[in-house]
């Protein structure tokens, strides 16, 4: 064969390849269902964050001894409680005297909240004032945390039951739990309810109730859920509607 037929002959062979049909390749069709889930219950809480005040002036800059003085003047408020400082602020006045301003916190159960007013006033003293600063009886942390969990768990069984519907619907599709994305609902502040059923009081008059106090929240938990199937398209004469451009 001549040079010039070779050269004919290899200019040729790309147009041959590009006029022949490319084989289908299957490629995966995703069909979905989404779904907003949301489950809510009341967190309760049967203690109260108490915030006490404290004054001190004296002579000296003995802040071991001025702490160990508020420390006791709190044990006469709650010693059973686990007090802690949050505020601990020293100046001098015009007089030449210490003055001390603190701060402590504890949470107290409904029972040790009688009469905490007066065993605040018996604490105080000429050059030491203790003074009940609030009362807060929104649930801790922890017990918010413990019906978040058991509302997801929730959620889940709920996915698990739509799922299951779902493919007794659909049996051919085998739909799966593809995603829950757990969101977070718009704020919707919610008047906290008591026990008794009667309005929250006051901080101050609070204090000085015994029991039947207990106040409870509304938690809201929200999830989105996809639920999906996974299918191949392997071409042919019929036209998928899903098939990509």
């Amino acid at each position: 064969m001549s040079l010039l037929k070779k050269r004919v002959a290899l200019l040729a062979l790309p147009v041959a390849l590009a006029a022949a049909p490319a084989l289908s390749q299957p490629y995966p069709i995703t069909d979905q269902v989404v779904l907003t889930l949301s489950a809510e219950d009341w967190v309760e809480s049967d203690t109260a964050r108490v915030t006490v005040a404290i004054d001190a002036a004296r002579p000296g800059t003995d802040a071991a001894g001025v702490r160990s003085e508020m420390l006791a003047a709190l044990d006469r408020l709650a010693p059973d409680a686990e007090w802690r400082f949050v505020r601990f602020d020293r100046g001098r006045d015009q007089s030449g005297l210490e003055r001390w301003s603190a701060a402590a916190e504890a949470r107290l159960p409904e029972a040790g909240l009688g009469g905490i007013e007066g065993r605040a006033d018996e604490a105080s003293r000429p050059g030491l004032q203790v003074r009940i600063e609030n009362t807060d009886f929104s649930p801790t942390l922890s017990e918010t945390e413990a019906i978040r969990a058991r509302l997801r768990q929730e959620i889940y069984l709920r996915a698990g039951e739509e799922l299951e519907r779902l493919n007794n619907t659909f049996p051919d599709r085998a739909y799966r739990v593809a995603n829950i994305d757990f969101v977070n609902p718009p704020y919707r502040p919610v008047e906290p309810r008591t026990e008794m059923m009667m309005a929250r009081p006051a901080p101050a008059a609070a204090a000085d109730v015994a029991g039947g106090l207990a106040v409870s929240e509304k938690l809201t938990v929200s999830a989105q859920v996809v639920l999906q199937t996974l299918n191949w398209w392997s071409g042919g004469d019929e036209e998928s509607p899903d098939r990509p451009n």
